[in-house]
This record gives C-alpha cells, structure tokens and sequence, in this order.
C-alpha cells in the first residue's frame, strides 16, 4: 500500500502522494570515491580496539550502549519528562486522515521549515481544490515515523505544483526596545549683561 497524506478539510476528504525535494534531487551532487588498485570503489568502515570484526557504515547507528556496557536497540529507547512520567510516542501520520485549516500566511512564517515535499492529489474534493486554487494555505498534522515530535505540514500551490512544507515553531521572541520618558529639565539661563573681561 502506497504511503499518502490524508487530510480532511471542513468534513471532507483528500489525498496526495509525495515525493521529497532535495538539492540532490535539483541540483545535482557529487562526491569524492575512493577506489582500490582495481578501481573498485571501497566501503568505509570501523576496526574495534580488539581488531577481530569491521564494522560496515552505519552499523552502530541503531545500537546504543548503557551505564552497564549492555547493547540494546533504538526502538527500546524510552521517553520521560521532568516528572518521571513516561512519554508515549506519537503515531506516524502517513495514511491517517488528519484534520486540516486554513491559515494565514503569518502562521506560516511562524515555522522553520525542514522538509519539502511535492504532492500529488488521488482523491482531492472540490472545496480543498479551490481553496489551494485561490492561493490559501492547508496547515495539518504530519509525522512521518513514530515519534515523540508532533511536526506541522503546510499544503500550498504554486504556478508549478501543489507542495507540503514540513515545519517547526521557531518559537524566538521578538525584542524591543522600550525607551522610558526622558524628563529634561529646564535650566535657567545664565545672565550674562553683567560680566567683562575684568572679571576673567
């Protein structure tokens, strides 16, 4: 089954399929690959301190190691707040129906935005197509894996697609300068009508 985002707006349904924009995926890339003596292109990997075993790229990234030197894996990982209290993890929302709004464009830019995606309509209903057609913005819920971060999507259109902009708050404060009342007091003019150079 095809991953999709579903949205609901205002009780009705849609659907997009996705696909990430990268620089990659724009631009290009390359990179440096080290070959052997037979121009075949070698893998990167670790030696351990006892030398007996390699370990491949990216073959300790899911294994985490406690105060007791045991292994145990990423997905036994548990959350806790300040409290103590266990944290639940957030279910993934791909192919969940999510409620959508319309918001404006200050909400957005409220948001740093970390993924980008191209969407594509399966089943989109007329209301959620004439809103993206009149340049409104969809804000709804999105979290591609289980989680512990709820993240926010934002569904827009442009002259070239629809787009999902992936985003978390910025959450920054803005600083003023507030200048209090400057009091000046008015001093008295000095009389000088009686003074000459006999005085100095």
């Amino acid at each position: 089954m095809a991953r999709e985002i579903c949205i609901e707006l205002n009780g009705k349904s849609s659907k997009f399929g996705f696909s990430k924009i990268s620089r990659e995926k724009m631009y290009g890339s390359k990179k440096t690959v080290v070959v052997d003596k037979d121009d075949n292109p070698c893998d990167r990997g670790i030696i351990p301190i006892d030398g007996d075993v390699i370990i491949p790229k990216g073959g300790t990234s899911t294994l985490y190691i406690n105060d007791n030197f045991q292994m145990f894996s990423r997905k036994d990982l548990e959350m806790y707040n300040l409290e103590g209290e266990k944290i639940e993890k957030i279910p993934g929302t791909l192919n969940v129906e999510q409620k959508a709004s319309i918001v404006d464009q200050e909400r957005l830019l409220d948001h740093s935005v970390t993924s980008l995606y191209s969407l594509e309509p399966s089943e989109i209903d007329d209301e959620t197509q004439r809103a993206l057609d009149e340049g409104k913005i969809l804000e709804t819920n999105f979290n591609y894996y289980a989680g512990y971060n709820l993240s926010t999507l934002f569904i827009m259109k442009t002259s070239e697609s629809i787009f999902g902009l992936v985003g978390e708050p910025t959450n920054f404060e803005y600083c003023t300068h507030d200048a209090g009342e400057i009091l000046v007091e008015d001093e008295e003019a000095e009389d000088f009508d009686d003074m000459d150079f006999g005085m100095l």
